[in-house]
């Protein structure tokens, strides 16, 4: 398994007291990659989702990114937050069955306390995805 060193050449010795402090093997070794929702829950409409109305692009960036790491002997999980709400919200019922910040509260539990991340990045693609990002960061 190769591994991702962190070299002194740095002259900020906060910042490796910092990675040593997070990193404390100095190694990556699992890293989850999340796909926010399009939109956060004040403007997501579940009669759009419902009907199929709405934008649902691949991540390609991301998986770029995940192939790379994973030539490297990296773990790379991928969640596709935008597309998990999307197919819930089209698998409910009823709006008052479908929970917006449930569902994405309860895919990111169970997928951090069962791949235990070592690293977790977000992508950000549209400007109308920055407070659903933000919201992500915080649960």
């Amino acid at each position: 398994m190769q591994d991702i060193v962190f070299s002194k050449t740095h002259k900020d010795e906060e910042f490796f007291k910092y990675i040593n402090l997070i990193f404390p093997s100095r190694r990556i070794q699992n890293i989850l990659l999340i796909i926010p929702p399009d939109a956060d829950s004040s403007m997501f409409n579940y009669n759009t989702a419902k009907r199929k109305r709405y934008w649902n692009f691949p991540p390609y960036g991301v998986g770029v990114l995940a192939s790379h790491l994973r030539l490297i002997n990296i773990n790379v999980s991928i969640i596709n937050l935008n597309n998990l709400v999307l197919k819930k919200s089209q698998n409910s019922n009823s709006e008052h069955e479908f929970n917006f910040n449930a569902c994405i509260r309860t895919e990111l539990e169970d997928k951090i306390s069962s791949f235990k991340p070592d690293f977790i990045g977000l992508s950000c693609m549209f400007s109308q995805t920055l407070k659903s990002t933000i919201k992500v960061v915080e649960l």
